[in-house]
């Protein structure tokens, strides 16, 4: 089994128990899936990519998901640990970002819906957790176009 060391919301160590045992597995068992319409990867190693609002779009005009920063995957799909330098600036960039003007139509996030984990040696994934839009908030859109700037994940 892999090691793991979890930081949650702002960086703050979680006690190590049960509960966080069994998040580090069901964690660990998405990256180690394919792509599905609940679960996204992204290398990330240059800033959070600008494909990072559309699937956020998506999520959450549909049943949400988690987007996976640090993995890639490989010509067969299969998932790729890379890592990030330094999550703490991925998770003040997407705050900072869906807080300016008009980037996204709702703000969804907050610093709970991020987890930090250790993978190995050392390589640092950052797991983003998108939840459903209600429906007051539907759709939501990147950018000031409605139409233009309204994703769905399909299968």
């Amino acid at each position: 089994m892999p090691s793991f060391r979890i930081w949650k919301g702002a960086g703050d160590d979680i006690e190590f128990g049960k509960n966080t045992v069994t998040r580090q597995l069901e964690l660990f068992d998405r990256i180690s899936s394919q792509e599905n319409s609940r679960l996204e990867l992204k290398l990330a190693a240059g800033g959070v990519p600008k494909s990072f609002w559309e699937t956020y779009s998506a999520f959450a005009n549909t049943e949400g998901g988690m987007i996976v920063l640090g993995v890639g995957e490989n010509s067969n799909g299969e998932p790729v640990i890379e890592g990030l330098d330094d999550p703490s600036r991925y998770m003040q960039d997407i705050l900072n970002t869906m807080r300016g003007e008009q980037k996204v139509s709702a703000q969804l996030l907050s610093n709970d819906s991020f987890e930090v984990y250790e993978y190995e040696a050392g390589r640092l994934v950052l797991f983003v957790d998108i939840p459903r839009a209600s429906r007051d908030q539907r759709p939501v859109y990147i950018g000031r176009d409605p139409v233009g700037g309204t994703y769905r994940r399909m299968g």
